[in-house]
């Protein structure tokens, strides 16, 4: 999990992780909570660059002997429901989803998909998208060279086998949008996912 926060730092700067965040909390107090949490980090480590070599310290709470309120309130559940992006997700483009269908342990609310090994992915689209172009594309975290795209026809179900799954330390990221008639894909993702492979992480 604190490789996940610690991903989202690096993408969007301690500022921009805290107004997404902050957008989920539950009520006042929560906020606050969030609030202290992150401070804490960004004084103990301020530079965005460097978090990921000191996260325990970064993360680590000023004294053992005085527990703070939000050491005990941001469980790793809660985490994983605010940095679920799932909810952020633009609207669905002509009813296109994309989701994992082997993972391990599934239907359970705030938790990434992990499957065993390579990672099973299922497509749906509507009728009247039927035969268009899609762009499947992975991304995994602070890797570049690990991202693979597939284009496939849409259909009423169409199912995707990533089997050459990259050594990763955070979910991966797995986005499907529509393509226009001359391949380009369209401004904004229509749908995506995450899961992991027990395997590589």
């Amino acid at each position: 999990m604190l490789s996940a926060i610690v991903d989202r730092i690096e993408g969007e700067n301690f500022g921009g992780l805290s107004t997404s965040v902050l957008a989920k909390a539950r009520d006042e107090e929560e906020k606050e909570i969030i609030k202290a949490c992150l401070g804490n980090m960004r004084n103990r480590c301020d530079v965005v660059t460097a978090v990921r070599r000191c996260a325990p310290y970064a993360y680590a709470t000023e004294s053992v002997s005085t527990v703070p309120t939000w050491w005990s309130s941001l469980t790793v559940s809660r985490w994983n429901e605010l940095l679920d992006e799932s909810d952020d997700s633009p609207e669905p483009d002509g009813e296109l989803t994309i989701e994992c269908t082997n993972a391990l342990i599934s239907h359970l609310r705030g938790l990434v998909p992990v499957a065993k090994s390579s990672v099973q992915l299922r497509l749906r689209a509507s009728e009247e998208q039927f035969g268009r172009q899609i762009l499947v594309k992975r991304e995994v975290p602070g890797s570049k060279g690990a991202t693979k795209e597939w284009i496939l026809a849409a259909d009423r179900v169409v199912l995707l086998e990533d089997d050459e799954i990259p050594g990763h330390k955070s979910p991966i990221k797995y986005s499907a949008s529509f393509l226009h008639g001359n391949g380009k894909k369209r401004p904004s993702v229509s749908s995506h996912c995450r899961a992991g492979s027990l395997v590589w992480w």
